[in-house]
């Protein structure tokens, strides 16, 4: 019987780190260099096919360990990360020889030098060890070898712990790489699913609401204050209009600790404090689903604040994954536009 094959990869490259904000350029001092190690899966060969698999035309998934010197040690340090990726074929620019696809991925990073008021209070970018590593990019292979394939690789990495600590203003490294991969085991392709199974997934309705309760917590300006949480209560409805995509229309209400010291401090409070910490919106979104798990960008509107620091547009990018048949548990980044705002932990009900 034919043995799953594993692929383990090695690319080392090059780049820069992006300054998003102009507060950042004085950081970027040189060049970026990269190492990342890891190895990857191809759903192709899964014991157990899911429709998913076919929808995205049979992605690979697996970990890989990421490091990154970001050219100016003593203010910015280096990074180290652990990542689950997932790397979606693109089928109109893939041929025989050449593959294409699309990488993103999501872990846990730590960097080795961060913000301090008394030693290094320039390092604006970040103030805590520990972040949300997030990775996306384009990769292609050239397969000239049934079992070593070269490939070229251009990545944007993300490090941010979601203002949960201040300064917060992330780094964002990106890189052009090249690689090769190393196949272990038989390459044999099981038998696909039949159209029928992946154009029409069972047990989706057309229409499916749900409720939300989430918390999160951030810290106000100026660091080293005192964290406040933020709880947020949702209800909306799923409309799923394709066998892989869901749009969303979702209530948002906040009851938002973080907003005290910014009203008093702005002179904005009523006589109504507790009221005040209410706020309210509305949003429209979009679902990618791959299986139990998903992806969610909203853009929402405040129609009820009466602190207006932040403008009105709010979004949110949710990742969900299915822990029964009416129940799922969310990670997400609350932001307005670039600036993040809080990270929330959640659980989703649909009946």
């Amino acid at each position: 019987m034919a043995q799953p094959s594993i692929n383990a990869y090695l690319l080392g490259g090059a780049g820069f780190l992006v300054p998003h904000r102009s507060e950042l350029r004085p950081l970027v001092t040189g060049h970026s260099q990269t190492v990342t190690a890891g190895f990857s899966r191809s759903t192709a060969q899964a014991a157990t096919r899911k429709p998913w698999h076919a929808l995205y035309g049979y992605p690979e998934y697996g970990f890989e360990v990421y490091y990154a010197d970001l050219g100016n040690a003593r203010q910015l340090g280096r990074q180290l990360a652990l990542n689950a990726m997932i790397q979606l074929p693109v089928a109109w620019l893939s041929s025989e020889r050449i593959n294409t696809h699309s990488v993103w991925g999501i872990g846990l990073g730590y960097n080795t030098v961060v913000w301090d008021m008394n030693t290094n209070r320039k390092a604006i970018a970040l103030s805590s060890p520990f972040n949300v590593c997030l990775t996306a990019g384009y990769e292609v292979d050239f397969k000239f070898h049934s079992y070593l394939t070269p490939f070229a690789s251009l990545r944007m990495t993300h490090f941010s712990n979601g203002a949960l600590r201040l300064p917060n203003l992330g780094t964002n490294n990106l890189s052009a790489a090249i690689g090769v991969r190393y196949r272990l085991g038989d390459e044999t392709i099981l038998q696909e699913l039949e159209p029928d199974a992946a154009d029409h997934p069972p047990g989706r309705a057309k229409f499916t609401p749900f409720a939300s309760l989430s918390t999160g917590a951030k810290e106000n300006l100026p660091p080293g204050g005192p964290t406040h949480l933020i709880y947020t209560a949702s209800i909306g409805v799923y409309w799923n209009y394709s066998a892989k995509s869901d749009a969303l229309a979702r209530v948002d209400h906040w009851y938002n600790l973080a907003l005290t010291p910014l009203l008093a401090s702005g002179n904005q409070a009523s006589e109504s404090p507790a009221l005040d910490r209410f706020q309210q919106g509305v949003a429209i979104g979009h679902v990618n689903r791959f299986g139990k798990a998903s992806f969610e960008v909203h853009m929402g509107i405040y129609t009820r604040t009466v602190y207006r620091g932040q403008g009105l547009l709010y979004h949110r990018f949710q990742l969900n994954h299915a822990i029964g048949h009416r129940f799922t548990a969310s990670l997400g980044l609350m932001t307005h536009w670039a600036r993040a705002h809080h990270p929330e932990i959640g659980l989703v009900f649909s009946p």
